[in-house]
């Protein structure tokens, strides 16, 4: 498995491009739409996670 590595961005882009790049840089075989969908079912996992989090906070356990 290949360490990961810091890639340095252009100076004008976007905060969100260079973490984007960086993240995809990390993936060297595989598409951009392959790392798309990776951090999609991350933030749908995290996403539920909180979800139930604050759902089970207001009503509890059922009995």
């Amino acid at each position: 498995m290949a360490p990961l590595r810091l890639h340095n961005p252009p100076p004008n882009s976007s905060w969100w491009r260079r973490y984007w790049d960086s993240f995809k840089g990390n993936f060297p075989n595989r598409s951009g739409e392959q790392a798309r969908s990776l951090v999609l079912v991350l933030l749908a996992f995290v996403s539920l996670f909180l979800f139930a989090r604050i759902f089970f906070a207001f009503f509890g356990l059922p009995d």
